[in-house]
């Protein structure tokens, strides 16, 4: 998602959650968008608040997890598997080998840059 955003489906898929009475949003981020390019990376989670924020959405980011497969790779993904739930999730870090300064790195700047919401007005500034 973060690397292919599109805020037409994203709004779409918002707005359909909504009107079902959802207000928060659970949202999980990768390193993996990040060590490739972690200033677009950054501008497409500002459009995304910007969007969620627009809906009336509370975003609840997740930095790291441990489920599901601990391998991956950077790029294109495999197709979801029907019919299987989170078929091809991966873990945030997982078994890759990723060197702590690029975590403490990634963790350090989605935090500071995101502490608060008055942040989303600076979505202006990357326009």
């Amino acid at each position: 998602m973060w690397e292919k955003l599109d805020l037409n489906v994203i709004d779409q898929e918002l707005k359909w959650a909504s009107n079902i009475g959802f207000s928060k949003l659970r949202v999980f981020l990768h390193v993996a968008p990040y060590i490739r390019d972690s200033q677009t990376f950054l501008k497409n989670i500002f459009a995304f608040l910007v969007v969620a924020k627009s809906r009336g959405f509370h975003v609840i980011p997740v930095l790291f997890d441990d489920c599901w497969h601990g391998q991956w790779h950077d790029g294109e993904q495999p197709d979801p598997v029907p019919g299987v739930h989170n078929s091809q999730w991966v873990q945030c870090p997982g078994k890759e080998h990723i060197e702590e300064s690029i975590l403490q790195k990634y963790l350090t700047e989605i935090m500071t840059t995101f502490k608060n919401s008055d942040t989303i007005v600076m979505w202006d500034l990357y326009n």
